[in-house]
Order: C-alpha cells, then structure tokens, then sequence
C-alpha cells in the first residue's frame, strides 16, 4: 500500500469516526462541547485505534482487514438505526433541559449583580409579552423585528458575563437558537 493510499484511509477514518464520535459525543452523553472538537477527538481516537488494532490483531491475522471494515461498518449502521433522537424531549411537550440550566446558571452567576439581574430580567419579560402579541396574531411586531431584539438582548448578555463567567457566556452561544426555535414556534412558545 502507498503512502498516498494509507493517508486516504487515515483520513477518511478521521471523518467517519469523527462524525459518529459528534453524534454519540452530542446525543447519547448530551454534552455542549462543540461538534468539531468532538470530531477532533473521534478521529484522534479512530487513529490510535486502528493503529492498535494493526499491531495487534491484524498481524496475527485473527482477524481480517475486510472483517474488521466490516465490523466498524455494521456498529455505524448500528448506531444510526438505534440511534438517540436529538429533539426526543422538546417532541415529549417537555422544555429541552439546556433551557432551564441556562436559565439556573444565569440566576446564580456571580460575574453580574443584582440591579444587573433584575434588568434582563424586565428586558426579558417584556421581549417575551411581545412574543405573546406576535403569537396571538397582533401586529407589529413582526419576526424579524422580534429577531432583532433577541440577537440585540443574547449579545448584550453575552458582553455582561464573558470577562467573569466565559462558562455562561458559551452557554448563552450554544443555547441560543435552541431558544429562539421555542419562541417563535407557537406550539413550543407555550411550553416555556
């Protein structure tokens, strides 16, 4: 095998088993680590694996090369046909949890004070009675205006708490189009 060849394999390796390593990373452990890095992370992982598994079973041909492409190929189909649903909980008529531990994170964060805290918190309820309006069929505000004022909102809140509280900040990144997908939605603006 050229060297041209193993480096096709190395990094087709690489995207598949970085892409399932995002999906299984996101879905089955629910964590907000951004998906190229999980990807990152899978590929690092499919190389030593691979690497390992070269030295160790395929030298001493217990099992094929074209088995064991077999073998990674059926846990991937595995994965994909019994694989967790991502939206399995806000289609239950359930708040999606990353809501509520934003919402949490953002009540206990010492990086903003108190007189800080109540103004989103009057700035939000007052973005939200225009939702209300716009979901019940009054105008203005439109959706775009709506968007606006909630893009405007999410990065004044971000610029609040990046200096003390980059955790929140990222949260706040991650978790925002999750929200405005539950604001303008009607049927999922109700469950919030």
């Amino acid at each position: 095998m050229s060297l041209w060849q193993k480096l096709v394999i190395t990094i087709l390796t690489m995207l598949v088993a970085g892409f399932v390593a995002g999906l299984i990373w996101g879905n089955i452990f629910d964590v907000t680590m951004p998906s190229y890095l999980a990807g990152m992370a899978g590929g690092l992982a499919a190389i030593l694996i691979w690497e390992l598994l070269k030295k160790v079973v395929i030298r001493e041909s217990m099992l094929s090369k074209w088995s064991l492409s077999f073998m990674l190929i059926t846990i991937i189909a595995l994965y994909f046909i019994v694989g967790v649903q991502p939206d399995a909980l806000a289609d239950s008529g359930s708040i999606d949890p990353r809501i509520n531990n934003l919402y949490e994170h953002l009540g206990q964060t010492k990086s903003i004070g108190i007189f800080t805290k109540l103004s989103i918190k009057n700035n939000t309820a007052r973005l939200n009675k225009s939702f209300a309006a716009h979901h019940q069929g009054k105008r203005p505000p439109n959706i775009k205006e709506l968007r606006e004022r909630y893009d405007l909102m999410v990065q004044e809140m971000m610029i609040l708490v990046q200096g003390k509280d980059p955790e929140l900040a990222r949260e706040i990144y991650e978790v925002r189009l999750l929200l405005w997908s539950y604001l303008s939605d009607p049927e999922k603006y109700k469950l919030i």
